[in-house]
């Protein structure tokens, strides 16, 4: 009866979350979107980045970031992760946002 009940709780928290493409406003509010926008902005600039910068947030049950991934990189990952982590994406629960975010050319 224990192995049952473990595969079932070990089944269900591997259901995939949906992914949503999202479009970062380019003149956002104070508030989320502007905290996750410098941080696109900020951690691709001190790695020197340019061209597009996509980025996986998967979003908890409480709206908080959970586990990003970065086409750049596990350190940009970490960098967007630690500049995010307190804000809350309440509309993206469960989700996953899939971020597409055009940097500046190299100056």
């Amino acid at each position: 009866m224990k192995t049952i009940l473990l595969v079932l709780i070990v089944c269900a928290s591997c259901t995939r979350r949906p992914t949503e493409l999202v479009v970062v406003p380019a003149s956002p509010q104070p508030g989320p979107w502007l905290a996750l926008r410098d941080a696109l902005s900020g951690c691709a600039a001190q790695y020197g980045l340019s061209g597009e910068l996509r980025v996986m947030i998967a979003i908890d049950p409480d709206g908080g970031p959970g586990s990003v991934t970065s086409d750049q990189g596990d350190a940009v990952a970490v960098c967007i992760g630690r500049a995010i982590v307190r804000w809350r994406y309440r509309a993206h629960v469960n989700r996953i946002m899939d971020i597409r975010f055009a940097l500046p050319g190299p100056a």
